[in-house]
C-alpha cells in the first residue's frame, strides 16, 4: 500500500514510553477504528502535539501511514479532560473505558459509534453529571450491544410476554425469561434476576437513541441488579477480566 496521510479525529486510549523522547499509543479513530500509532518525541515539553498525543485527549489527528504502520504527523487538541486527572475514581474508570474501547472496538474500520459513547461518558464523569458506577452500567451494556453483541431484552423467551414484575437475564444466552417461565423453565448457570424497573433500565440503554441514554436513575435493589447485569454481559463477551476493572473495584 502507498504511504499516504490520513486525517482522522482520535482519542488516546493507552501511552506507552519508548526510547527516549518517543510514545507509542493506542487510539481510538472516527476513521479507522483502533490503531497502534508512534509518537516521536511526544515526550519532550516543547513538542507542540505532546499535550495533544497525552492520555484520554481526543485530539484532530494526521497520521502518516507507511504500510501497515502508523507514525503522528500532526496532532492538535479538542478536549484535554483535565478533569480526569485529578480524583482516583474518575482516572481509574476511565482507564477502564479505554481498556473496553480497545477490546470492543474494530481495527481499521470506523468506529464512530465506539468513539462517541466514550466521549460522552467521558465528559459526564469529568463533570459530575452521573454517578459513576452508573456511567460504568451504561458504558457497558451500550458498548456491548453497538459492538455486535446484542441481547432480545423485548419479550420472555418462552411465553412472548413484554411486562413482568421480575424477569430473569442470561448473558450467555442473551434472552431473558420472565418469572413465571423460569419457575418450569430450566436453570441456566448464569441467570440474573430483574426487577421490572432493572429491566427497564437495560432496554432503555440498549434501545435508546445515543443522547438520551444516560437518562434515568435507579436505587436500591434495582441499580444493584442494573449494574450486576451490565457487567456481567460485558465480561461474558470480553472473555476475561480487564485489568482495568479488577484495579478499578480495589478502590471503589
Amino acid at each position: 500500500m502507498a504511504n499516504s496521510v490520513i486525517t482522522t479525529t482520535g482519542l488516546i486510549l493507552k501511552e506507552i514510553d519508548y526510547r527516549e523522547s518517543d510514545k507509542l499509543l493506542t487510539i481510538l479513530t472516527k476513521d479507522l477504528g483502533v490503531v497502534f500509532v508512534k509518537a516521536r518525541g511526544a515526550k519532550r515539553t516543547k513538542n507542540k502535539s505532546s499535550a495533544a498525543t497525552g492520555l484520554f485527549a481526543y485530539s484532530n489527528l494526521a497520521l502518516f501511514r507507511m504500510g501497515d504502520k502508523f507514525t503522528i504527523d500532526s496532532a492538535d487538541s479538542i478536549d484535554l479532560f483535565f478533569g480526569l486527572h485529578s480524583d482516583i475514581v474518575k482516572i481509574s474508570l476511565a482507564a477502564y473505558i479505554c481498556e473496553l474501547c480497545s477490546v470492543f472496538a474494530p481495527e481499521m474500520e470506523p468506529a464512530e459509534q465506539q468513539l462517541r459513547l466514550a466521549l460522552n461518558t467521558l465528559h459526564l464523569l469529568e463533570k459530575d453529571k452521573r454517578d459513576p458506577l452508573l456511567l460504568k452500567a451504561i458504558f457497558e451494556l451500550r458498548l456491548t450491544a453497538i459492538s455486535g453483541f446484542f441481547p432480545d431484552l423485548t419479550v420472555c423467551q418462552s411465553c412472548d410476554e413484554e411486562d413482568f414484575s421480575l424477569s430473569f437475564f442470561s448473558p450467555s444466552d442473551g434472552t431473558l425469561l420472565c418469572g413465571e417461565c423460569a419457575k418450569h423453565h430450566p436453570r441456566r448457570r448464569d441467570d440474573l434476576p430483574l426487577s421490572r424497573a432493572a429491566l427497564t433500565a437495560m432496554r432503555h440503554v440498549i434501545y435508546s437513541p445515543d443522547e438520551k441514554i444516560y437518562n434515568f436513575s435507579l436505587s436500591g435493589d434495582s441499580q444493584a441488579q442494573f449494574f450486576r447485569a451490565c457487567e456481567q454481559n460485558l465480561l461474558y463477551y470480553a472473555e476475561k477480566t480487564p485489568v482495568s476493572l479488577s484495579f478499578l473495584k480495589s478502590i471503589l
